[in-house]
């Protein structure tokens, strides 16, 4: 009866051993997923940056040639009128606001491109 009961002991002991190893299986298989799920979620802001910084270039790029464009329209229409070229003329009220709104477009834009590209974390 001894034998017996030292039989099942042995038993329990032994698959004690093996449900404590394959838990320790279960536990580092868990740990490798959540090291490839945290790989790739770092993948993913990675690429993530990457799009917005060439998407930055390209829309600083066009924002840059429309205020070049913009500026020198501006800047044409000043000289046309202080040549008086084919009697050109606008009202004093109307020149203060072109180059008024001028100044605070180009300022304004200016403030706006910098927080996009630069932004406050």
């Amino acid at each position: 009866m001894n034998e017996e009961l030292d039989d099942l002991a042995n038993d329990r002991t032994d698959e004690e051993t093996i449900n404590e190893d394959d838990i320790e299986r279960q536990i580092k298989a868990e740990k490798l997923n959540l090291k490839r799920l945290e790989i790739r979620l770092k993948e993913e802001e990675l690429s993530s940056k990457k799009q917005d910084r060439e998407q930055r270039k390209k829309y600083v790029d066009k924002i840059f040639y429309l205020e070049c464009v913009y500026l020198t329209i501006v800047i044409l229409i000043i000289v046309a009128l202080g040549n008086k070229y084919n009697n050109f003329s606008l009202d004093k009220e109307v020149i203060i606001a072109l180059i008024t709104t001028t100044t605070i477009n180009v300022i304004g834009l200016f403030v706006i491109v910098a927080k996009y590209l630069f932004p406050q974390k």
